[in-house]
This record gives structure tokens, sequence and C-alpha cells, in this order.
């Protein structure tokens, strides 16, 4: 049973903290969109609320890097490429 106020906080319209809201994989992603996983690292990687965690490539060791794209940036990306 929820008290009121956690149904004050779930019925609330405003935006949850970033570290609250969901957040996607690549795949998870490049499978909705039928995309390459590749494609859409290109298309989040660095941009600002993307969550990367990972190492620097070095000249005898490649880079891993894990990304997690949040749900509203994610949201923000699709309504960009309805406007063209």
């Amino acid at each position: 049973m929820k008290t009121n106020t956690e149904r004050d906080f779930l019925s609330t319209t405003a935006p949850l903290p970033l570290e609250l809201e969901k957040h996607y994989t690549v795949a998870e992603i490049a499978g909705a969109w039928n995309l390459s996983p590749t494609t859409v690292r290109r298309l989040f990687e660095g941009l600002p609320g993307v969550i990367q965690i990972g190492r620097a490539e070095s000249t005898t060791k490649r880079r891993y890097l894990t990304i997690r794209i949040p749900r509203r940036l994610l949201c923000g990306v699709v309504d960009l490429s309805k406007k063209d």
C-alpha cells in the first residue's frame, strides 16, 4: 500500500530527477529502432546526460565503454528527427 506522500510523488507532473529516470542500453535502442549498435553509440556518445562508464583506449588495450541513455534524452532525439 502506498502512503500519501508516495502517491503525491508518483502523481506529480514534474519530471523525475535524472538518476531516477529509466535509462536504456545501446542494444535496447538499436533493437527498437532497427539500427546497428554502432550507429546508436555514435548518435548518443558525448551528449550531456548520457552516462558513460569505462576506460579510455591505450596503445595496448582497447576501449571498453558502457553507455546508458536517459529516457528524456531519447525522447529529445526522436523529437528532433520529426522536425526535419
